[in-house]
This record gives structure tokens, sequence and C-alpha cells, in this order.
């Protein structure tokens, strides 16, 4: 995969900036949810939107240029800008995922970082309260993953309707990045292979941006709990050295929760085959399921040598 920036466009083909303002008033999002630095278009080109961000990179288990979780929070964001350039102007509407497949095209190989990673997004479906996007992140040349959408588009007049109780004006100004600090979690086990989990002092401040004036659990952050339980587990089994590639995740029924709502995970280690690992999690809000995770792992044995990642 070609690496996208501005410097390099304008050496070729010419890039068209495109107002972060303007995507931001229509998609409800702000920062610090929103990290994108540039935002830009390519004339004669397959795919609808291009951007580029830096990635956290908070220290984890999960190795790799950027954790799934975190893909995952960048990606979807520009699947819903592309759905905003590809539609006529329309008041601000809320593009809520509510599934998502994850596919890591290669192994990290040692994953480190080599500056700013380029992501690119085009609609594949659009209907009236729908979106399907397929969204793409690379670092330099080299694709890291394909992340598919499928979105419930919402307007913000129905949004403020339906979730009127969560909102909240007035956030606190000196929030950093709120996304670069793990969940706080409470973890307890019934057996080897399962692990449970439950948030703790998450709130409105911890999902800031997400959605504008109405603070709600995003999918990002589910992952990132999900993560964050997975890496309980493995370390339970293996040993808190181990670490591990999510190859291919499967995300289904993601419903709005307000972020000052507490959510319980369970988390459970399927079946190994030889260094695979299939992972199943379930998210429940209220004794009701509100999301489910599928996914494939691969632990990478870093014990020898650092730099040269093999696999179990």
């Amino acid at each position: 995969m070609q690496a996208m920036n501005l410097d390099l466009c304008n050496n070729g083909e010419e890039a068209k900036a495109i107002s972060i303002d303007m995507l931001l008033e229509r998609t409800a999002l702000s920062r610090p949810y929103f990290s994108f630095r540039h935002l830009y278009t390519l004339p004669e080109n397959e795919w609808d939107v291009y951007g580029e961000v830096r990635s956290e990179r908070y220290l984890g288990a999960e190795i790799g240029p950027i954790t799934v979780a975190e893909a995952c929070r960048h990606l979807i964001i520009l699947g819903a800008c592309a759905g905003v350039i590809k539609s006529d102007p329309v008041p601000a509407v809320c593009f809520r995922p509510a599934c998502a497949v994850w596919q890591r095209h290669r192994s990290s190989g040692g994953g480190e970082l080599r500056g700013s990673l380029t992501c690119r997004a085009r609609v594949l479906d659009r209907g009236p309260a729908t979106l399907k996007s397929e969204i793409q992140i690379c670092d330099g040349d080299a694709g890291i993953g394909t992340l598919l959408t499928q979105y419930y588009a919402l307007r913000m007049t129905s949004f403020d309707y339906i979730f009127s109780e969560a909102k909240r004006v007035t956030l606190k100004e000196d929030w950093g990045d709120p996304y670069a600090n793990q969940i706080q979690m409470a973890f307890s086990s019934s057996d080897s292979a399962r692990i449970f989990g439950r948030s703790e002092g998450y709130g409105p401040d911890y999902s800031a941006g997400y959605f504008h004036n109405y603070p709600m659990w995003s999918l990002a952050s589910i992952t990132r709990a999900i993560e964050q339980s997975t890496t309980k587990i493995l370390q339970r089994m293996f040993g808190p050295q181990v670490k591990y590639e999510i190859d291919f995740s499967a995300i289904h029924g993601v419903e709005l929760i307000p972020a000052s709502e507490t959510l319980e995970f369970e988390t459970s280690v399927m079946h190994r085959d030889g260094g695979r690992c299939a992972v199943s999690s379930r998210v429940r809000y209220r004794a009701k399921e509100i999301a489910e995770v599928h996914s494939t792992l691969v632990l990478v044995d870093e014990s020898h040598d650092p730099t040269r990642p093999s696999r179990w």
C-alpha cells in the first residue's frame, strides 16, 4: 500500500484539504476523541478521504505500531467522515457503529512506529439510515490492517430526544487525552480460561468528544477494556511476559450506553492451537448483552531477541 501524506501528495497527485471543523460539526464529534491532524482527498482516486494521526503508543501486551482498540477509534471516525463527504449537506448526524470486522494485513515484526499513520476510507453502501465503510491504516508503505464497519445514522435531533438524560454541556477543559490511558477495571475469575471485569471510575470526561455534549461508551473504549481483560487472562495462562497480536476481530451488536454507566465484561479463551488463540468477549449493561467480540490472537515470543519476535 502506498503511503499518503500531504508532502508526498504535493509531489505527485494534488491533495485537496478537507475542513476538519466542517466534519466535526456534521458528525457531532470533537477533540480529543477526534485526533486526525490532516484530512484530504486525492483526484481520481477510489478512496473518499485520507487522514493522518499519531498513535498514543501506550505500553501493553499487544504489540505492533498501534493497538486494535486505538486503530478502531481512528478508522471508525474516518469511515463516518467518508459518509459525510459522500452525502448531501444535512444537519449533524451521529454515525453509530453497530458492527465491525478487523483484519490484520501483516505481522508487526517488532512494531516500532516510524512516524504518523495514514488512514483511508471509502463508502461501500449508503442507505437513508445506514452506512457501510471500508477503512485501512498503514505505517509508511506497509499496510497494518483493514476495518469494515456498519453504522446506523441518527439525526442529532433524534439523538437528543433518545439520550436527553445523558446530556452534559460542560466537560472539564484540562482532560489532556483520556484515550491514552487505560480504563480502570476490577477483575474476578471463575476458572483458568475465563475472566470477569467491571469498569470502575469511568465517566463522561473519559469519553470526551464522543458525542458532542452526549458522552457515550465508544466502541474504541469497549475494545480497550476487552484488550485489558484479554491481557489479564493471557498473563495468568502464559506468564507476565506474554505478548500477542490480534489477527482478526469481529464485533457485533454494539449499543450506545452513556459513559456514566458501568459495564461488565466476560472474556474467555475458547481454543488454542499452537501459537494461536480464539478469544470471545461479551459486554453487558445491567445484565443485558450490548456487544459481542470474537478474536483470533497470535502469541509472540520476545524472550530471546526482542527485535525479532517469533511465534510460540
